[in-house]
């Protein structure tokens, strides 16, 4: 049922619908998406099945901690353990959906597992720039991946390494046939790609080639306002009164793959520091 069809029920039921503002809903939504999720992570644990629920007779352990936990949840907890992603993100129509979205992937893609290779500390450097004063609007931005002739060499020596990998004893057994070429994986890995970069037909002869019209992003952006050029060493920002910026754009290297926990103590951090400076001892701490 929509939003207003819902509306129309109550009123038809003799309910008195009134619209509400809530000006502060945008502050405390960041805490709810964190609170909620864990909430229900902890809330889902009690039933564990194991220590707490009645066990299913198994022969081995693995058999015992699959069959326990399976039994009396629906399919969508399932089918991604209690992730702390809202089940929104995962729904089977969604998958489904997301499936038939991209019917040109290869079959390998939802049978198989993915190599990836990351670049650390990329001396490569884009631009951003603000295309109006609207803050509504996106700003101009360019990555300029693999400008630098340091990180495509980075990127090299790193695919020549998965290659001496997937040639060993170890991952051979995992191969489909024996004449599953490195250049046939490379192949695959260009069809399986989804990003927008025009690709080139000498893709998996060039080691170089293939870097640069494979590269996706890991979605952990950083670097859009460094402190000296756009905020201060307070993460106030230059030029602009009462207005702070601390989240992973301050950052000119990401500190790890999810910084959560990094930018939650350095936000506790300033909001201790800004009280200090305001209220003194009155502080309290």
């Amino acid at each position: 049922m929509s939003i207003r069809g819902a509306v129309s029920h109550l009123e038809e039921l003799g309910c008195s619908v009134t619209e509400v503002s809530l000006p502060s809903f945008s502050l405390g939504l960041p805490a709810y998406y964190i609170l909620a999720s864990s909430e229900s992570s902890s809330n889902l644990s009690r039933y564990d099945g194991v220590r707490y629920g009645n066990q299913c007779e198994s022969e081995e352990l693995n058999s015992l901690y699959e069959n326990t936990r399976a039994r009396g949840f629906g399919s969508e907890i399932l089918m991604y353990k209690c992730s702390l992603i809202p089940n929104r993100i995962y729904r089977r129509d969604a998958i489904e959906a997301y499936k038939r979205n991209k019917r040109n992937f290869p079959r390998e893609v939802f049978n198989g597992g993915f190599i990836l290779e990351k670049i650390a500390s990329p001396k490569s450097t884009g631009q951003l720039s603000l295309s109006n004063t609207n803050v509504d609007d996106n700003p101009n931005v360019s990555f300029n991946y693999f400008s630098h002739p340091e990180d495509v060499h980075k990127c090299v020596e790193g695919i020549r390494l998965v290659e001496k990998l997937l040639a060993s004893k170890h991952l051979t057994n995992y191969m489909y046939s024996d004449d599953e070429t490195f250049e046939k994986m490379l192949n695959l890995s260009v069809r399986a790609n989804f990003n927008f970069i025009p690709k080139h037909t000498n893709d998996t002869k060039s080691v170089e080639q293939f870097c640069k019209d494979t590269v996706i992003t890991i979605w952990h952006y950083h670097g859009g306002c460094h402190v000296g050029k756009v905020v201060s060493p307070d993460y106030e920002v230059l030029g602009v009164q009462r207005l702070r910026v601390i989240d992973g754009s301050t950052f000119s290297l990401s500190p790890g793959t999810n910084p959560q926990g990094t930018l939650l103590m350095m936000g506790r951090y300033m909001g201790l520091k800004m009280l200090r400076q305001r209220l003194g001892r009155a502080a309290g701490f």
